[in-house]
């Protein structure tokens, strides 16, 4: 995914500070810069637990309101 206008750029943003992530604003990023920007959050998360248990908790946390389904 590449952020090519302002609202995903905004969007980033607005993830980035969600999860605690410290971004320094420019005025109007160009698109050369999202990519740079977007790809410098990629991979910046740190955590106690593994890939796996972090899968999961996710797993485990999922809710459903809908009966069971059959294929």
């Amino acid at each position: 995914m590449k952020p090519t206008n302002v609202q995903d750029f905004q969007l980033l943003l607005s993830l980035a500070h969600r999860l605690g992530v410290e971004v320094l604003q420019a005025p109007a990023p160009d698109a050369a810069q999202l990519e740079s920007r977007f790809f410098a959050l990629a991979g910046s998360w740190q955590s106690e637990e593994t890939g796996e248990e972090l899968n999961a908790q996710l797993q485990a946390a999922r809710l459903s309101n809908r009966g069971e389904v059959t294929l």
